[in-house]
């Protein structure tokens, strides 16, 4: 739940108190009963991702707008990003107050994606120059503020799921299910060539009958890797993979990252064309997720809430 900050002077944002870069958008969700002013700020994050191939054709079929485009890798496919996250440290302006949201934790399902037609392979490489993008296709998380957040806000297609996460010096995973229903496993070896992040985090999303676009400053450094081995993917039974079954993806990998030192702020999005309904996997009314996290040989410890 939302906790108050004790120590708080004022206002979480206005330029001058964006510790991140300019925020962008501001504006006002309702957020597990609370009105949440964006944007909102995510001082620690833990994130990896891994990047798929798939079907060009179906993954351009399948996006609700014409104003983006799949990128393309060198042999023409399209790329899907697999990525999961944990939000430790989460403050936002509500109700008029300053308060910091429970930790959760969130598993994004996403093609990569443009405003404009790119080079082949050569947009992947360089994404964040090219300002690649991606369309949050599904999004798992493990709290209502999370799902809320990303479905009343974004028009992010959020769904209460498991999460437990092995969080190890040499592996990052995560296995991700819905109750009963495995959802898909990630595993990813950290290392590589190290990287500064700079560039804001492009989101696409279908929000009342509009392509919104969300730039969302980000600061940290990544560590990437090339190669099937770089990272494991594992499709369960349930119907998120279904359709990544149908999109055609192909389960080795094409690269992987982690980030360390990770701070990301997440504003109001603004309208660039008009798009289909994206409604996702809605998943069953609960009243929060299973979220836990072994540090690499210890007990799967619960997330202590508050």
């Amino acid at each position: 739940m939302t906790m108050p900050l004790e120590q708080a002077t004022g206002p979480l944002h206005g330029p001058e108190r964006q510790p991140y870069g300019y925020a962008g958008g501001q504006g006002r969700v309702v957020v597990a009963g609370r009105v949440v002013e964006l944007p909102v700020f995510y001082h620690r994050v833990d994130c990896f991702f891994s990047v798929h191939l798939a079907s060009y054709d179906a993954v351009r079929e399948a996006l609700p707008s014409r104003e983006i485009v799949p990128v393309r890798w060198f042999d023409g496919r399209a790329a899907i990003e697999v990525a999961a996250l944990r939000y430790l440290d989460v403050t936002a302006a509500a109700d008029g107050g300053a308060v910091r949201l429970a930790p959760y934790a969130e598993l994004l399902i996403s093609p990569l994606v443009s405003r404009h037609v790119l080079p082949p392979g050569v947009a992947m490489l360089a994404s964040e120059q090219l300002k690649v993008g991606s369309f949050v296709a599904d999004a798992a998380v493990t709290t209502i503020e999370g799902r809320d957040l990303a479905r009343e806000g974004f028009g992010f297609p959020a769904f209460m799921a498991d999460l437990a996460f092995l969080d190890a010096p040499k592996e990052q995973a995560v296995v991700v299910s819905e109750g009963e229903q495995s959802i898909l496993s990630l595993r990813v070896r950290p290392g590589g060539r190290m990287a500064r992040v700079h560039q804001p985090w492009v989101l696409y999303s279908s929000l009342g009958g509009a392509l919104l676009e969300t730039r969302s400053p980000a600061t940290g450094w990544r560590l990437g890797r090339t190669g099937r081995r770089s990272a494991s993917l594992t499709l369960g039974d349930h119907p998120v993979v279904e359709r990544l079954r149908e999109l055609g993806l192909d389960t080795e990998a094409l690269a992987s990252a982690t980030y360390l030192g990770l701070r990301r702020i997440l504003p109001a999005g603004h309208v660039v064309a008009d798009a289909r309904a994206w409604p996702g996997h809605a998943g069953e009314e609960r009243e929060e997720g299973r979220y836990v996290v072994d540090h690499g040989g210890t007990a799967h410890a619960p997330m202590l809430r508050g």
